[in-house]
Formats: C-alpha cells, sequence, structure tokens
C-alpha cells in the first residue's frame, strides 16, 4: 500500500516544526503510542533517531518502529524514514 499526501498545521512555522521534532509532543499525539525514545542528539548531518512502540489494531497489537528524522532545511523542510516490525509483518515508509 503507498500513502501519499500533504497537511498544513496552523501556526508558526518554527512552533510546528519544533513540536515535530520533539519525543514528548509525539508520543501524545500518536495514537496507541506506548513509548517514543529518541536517541542521542541530532547529528552533524541534522538526523536523528527514535523507536516507538505502538499498539495498533483491533487487537492492540504491537509494533515497533525505528525512525530517522531527516531535517535538511530547517524549519521548512523535513523528512521522516521508517522501518519497522509487528503481527502482520514489515512496515517501511
Amino acid at each position: 500500500m503507498r500513502v501519499e499526501g500533504t497537511y498544513t498545521f496552523p501556526g508558526a512555522i518554527e512552533r510546528v516544526f519544533a513540536a515535530l521534532t520533539n519525543p514528548d509532543a509525539l508520543a501524545r499525539a500518536i495514537p496507541g503510542c506506548e513509548r517514543f525514545i529518541q536517541f542521542g542528539p541530532a547529528t552533524s548531518t541534522e538526523e536523528t533517531t527514535y523507536e516507538a512502540r505502538l499498539r495498533l489494531g483491533q487487537h492492540q497489537q504491537p509494533y515497533t518502529i525505528a525512525l530517522t528524522l531527516k531535517a535538511a532545511r530547517r524549519p521548512a523542510y523535513a523528512k521522516l524514514e521508517m522501518r519497522g516490525y509487528g503481527p502482520t509483518g514489515a512496515i517501511t515508509g
């Protein structure tokens, strides 16, 4: 399955970017999120790595997802890559 689209957040760009790169804010915003951990500070190339554990679906099955945020043009642009696994198999995005 491929999912594409855009969404415009209301608010100042700096404030929105700060919220989207804050692990605590993301943990509260993602449905079914049990934990959201940041592994160290951003690298010199503006990459930050996270791990999330989510409970999804009707039976609240656990999924573990590794996320890499690449903030190339802060605060106007960020790219998020994810890889994970759960009871239904692998997840990439």
